[in-house]
């Protein structure tokens, strides 16, 4: 079970899911890795500018910080199996807890059961 106080979420990528987790550290990798600071992520999101290696890219920390043994290239996979749209609509997540922590987290599938 994921904990929102903590940072973490739950992604669910095709039939896995695991409990992602957002820290500082983690932010800081990748904005450091993309050379792009998290709004300036959010607006290349909101412009369907993100490539899939961008999309692994955010992915993967947050995975491995969730306390999954998973490489980059399988979350790659994962991320093209799952399908584009799915994939972003994960990133958009992700984005709205960074860019909002006090707001709603966990996919859109739970809070739309949680409802």
């Amino acid at each position: 079970m994921s904990n929102p106080k903590r940072g973490e979420l739950k992604i669910t990528l095709g039939n896995k899911s695991y409990t992602g987790r957002i820290t500082l550290d983690v932010v800081q990798r990748i904005e450091m890795g993309l050379d792009l600071g998290v709004v300036e992520i959010a607006q290349q999101l909101s412009q369907g500018k993100l490539k899939m290696n961008e999309i692994s890219f955010i992915l993967h920390p947050i995975i491995k910080a969730g306390g999954n043994d998973v490489t980059e290239k399988e979350i790659a996979q994962l991320s093209w199996e799952n399908g584009l749209t799915n994939s972003l609509t994960i990133i958009a997540e992700i984005m709205t807890v960074i860019l909002n922590p006090n707001g709603e987290q966990g996919n859109v599938e739970e809070v739309a059961q949680e409802a």
